[in-house]
């Protein structure tokens, strides 16, 4: 495998063998941690010359393990000022592996306002193209343009018009497996205004003709064969990743955290929605069927979950694809729309534009709370975010994210933390998010550590701890669905630790301690990253209204101190 070192400030690139023996483990998120925490200069500019972008593969990349071809981005966020990993599914990572790259890094900046197309051409040369041509085209004119350019069998990272703005609520958008079409997000923490600042408008990458291919050693190949058979079974029989998710996608989430009250309504008001069922799984796909659209896709080759989906309109117009329950739940209840073609709308707007949903979901609910909108415009939500890439937006903070909406409208209920908007969990309902929320390392994120790991023998904050470790680890193997299934099966966690260890060519191999003690690695490196930057202690809060405003479902306002309202044992 190798390494490709870029500095967009003089064009130059550089090629060479990457080390895995020198990183273990670490792939994917660790791996981003590793080489952030080795090039780091504290206090740099997010988007300035000397802090790098970094595109990297997961350690089981171009194995048979389901959902191992994951790309994780890496950087220095400019929306929380802390260490950032944000990955995603589609084809980007498998065509990286395929040229035998493990991870690209960019350092420098571009001249402000122009950008390029970094090539990555099938016989394995590295370019720049110019981007005249789509400067100023959203993202799905994008991967139109350049398929048309490059061809079919190309995988595509670019960015819409909010990146172009250096926006702190940009994503990069990945196109998915068989659909084509950029709608798996690397959303969080502003992620795109870095991938602007280093000149990219498009990353492209084409298919070699003659694909890497990664062997399991020969003495190990069997074992791994065989311990890829038990994680393979502990998701296909969990009811989650072995039917549910293959049905609905996440979306389904809505049936649990609406019963629970803890979907999100209203800005976080903790009030019960009184109309979740509208959108509950059974009506969910019962409608995309009848317009037209499909369930069970793929985003990547070889996943067996198959979680995505495709929507179409009541008039059988494609609208949106990979349509999750983050963007059900937030650009939903929490602004008061319950018709699913609108969110969907606004899904495909945001993918489409280069948005993170959570942000705008929250954004959005932030300004109808201070009556900017009425509570449910869905136009008037589809016309705001449409206009905030110009200089007639009615919020001209929209496109900075959901803490400087709030600031800029004089909000005090502001539903982030590190100035990052939390995910659709409420927190005085399922605590264990809301220490996940407190704790990570990258402000309001859901995926960095599961709400509903608990363990009786662990206090409150041993068990935060625990959750955001055995995610990490989940982030250098394989997407977080089917590590739902394996990370409460005994012998799949086993099982994935041995994998682990014939790839490694580790006749030992490593136990099932490695899946927290890997983990605890990566946090540690990204908690000396954010302290390097002065976070400390005091930044692990909520936002104050939380703590102060109890949820309707239980009369109680949000505590990270279980023992004066423990976690009763039924919601694990």
């Amino acid at each position: 495998m190798k390494k490709v070192l870029i500095d967009v400030s003089n064009g130059s690139i550089a090629i060479e063998p990457f080390d895995q023996k020198k990183y273990g483990y670490l792939g994917g998120r660790g791996l981003v941690a590793k080489l952030l925490t080795e090039k780091h200069v504290p206090k740099c500019d997010p988007l300035g010359p000397e802090n790098p972008f970094l595109f990297v593969t997961g350690y089981f990349s171009g194995t048979a393990l389901t959902t191992c071809n994951r790309l994780s981005l890496g950087t220095k966020s400019p929306l929380t000022g802390t260490i950032k990993e944000s990955n995603v599914g589609g084809t980007f990572a498998k065509y990286m592996t395929e040229h035998s790259i493990k991870y690209i890094e960019l350092l420098g900046v571009a001249q402000k306002g122009e950008f390029k197309v970094l090539v990555i051409d099938k016989d394995g040369s590295i370019r720049f193209d110019s981007a005249d041509d789509i400067v100023g085209l959203n993202n799905y004119d994008v991967g139109n343009a350049l398929r048309f350019k490059y061809g079919d069998n190309i995988s595509i990272a670019s960015i819409g018009t909010v990146g172009e703005k250096y926006s702190l609520a940009a994503s990069v958008q990945v196109t998915e497996f068989q659909t084509n079409n950029p709608c798996r997000a690397a959303a969080r923490g502003g992620i795109g205004a870095v991938f602007a600042s280093k000149g990219l408008k498009a990353v492209v990458i084409v298919r070699p003709e003659k694909p890497y291919k990664v062997e399991v050693p020969s003495e190990f190949a069997d074992e791994f064969k065989a311990c890829n058979k038990i994680v393979t079974k502990a998701i296909q029989e969990n009811p989650l990743t072995g039917l549910q998710m293959n049905q609905f996608g996440s979306a389904a989430g809505i049936d649990v955290t609406g019963k629970m009250g803890a979907l999100p309504t209203r800005n976080f008001s903790g009030k019960f929605s009184t109309r979740w069922e509208e959108l509950s799984s059974p009506k969910w796909r019962e409608r995309m069927l009848a317009q037209g659209g499909r369930g069970g896709i793929p985003c990547q080759p070889g996943c067996i979950v198959r979680c995505s989906n495709e929507w179409y309109d009541k008039n059988g117009n494609y609208l949106s694809a990979g349509i999750e329950y983050e963007t059900l739940g937030l650009c939903g209840p929490n602004i008061d729309i319950y018709d699913a073609d609108e969110i969907v709308a606004l899904d495909r707007l945001c993918d489409d534009m280069g948005y993170d949903t959570i942000e705008v979901g929250n954004s959005l609910a932030v300004a109808m709370e201070m009556g900017v909108l009425d509570w449910g415009d869905a136009e008037g939500a589809k016309e705001l975010v449409r206009a905030s890439v110009t200089d007639e937006c009615k919020v001209p903070e929209f496109r900075n994210g959901c803490y400087a909406v709030a600031k800029s409208l004089g909000a005090t209920r502001i539903p982030t933390a590190k100035k990052q908007a939390v995910a659709a969990y409420d927190p005085r309902i399922i605590l264990g998010y809301g220490l996940c929320f407190e704790r990570s390392t990258m402000g309001g994120d859901h995926t960095s550590g599961s709400g509903l790991t608990f363990r009786k023998d662990l206090t409150p904050l041993e068990q935060a701890e625990t959750a955001l470790a055995q995610t990490a680890t989940c982030d250098s193997f394989m997407c977080l669905f089917p590590w739902a299934a394996v990370n409460f099966d005994m012998d799949a966690r086993a099982a994935i630790c041995r994998m682990a260890g014939c790839l490694a060519k580790d006749a030992e191999g490593p136990n099932m301690s490695l899946i927290e003690s890997m983990g605890f690695e990566i946090l540690r490196m990204e908690q000396k990253f954010n302290e390097l930057e002065g976070f400390t202690e005091d930044d692990n809060r909520l936002p104050n209204f939380f703590y102060i405003e109890p949820a309707e479902a239980t009369g109680l306002p949000y505590t990270s101190h279980f023992d004066k309202h423990p976690i009763p044992d039924e919601e694990f």
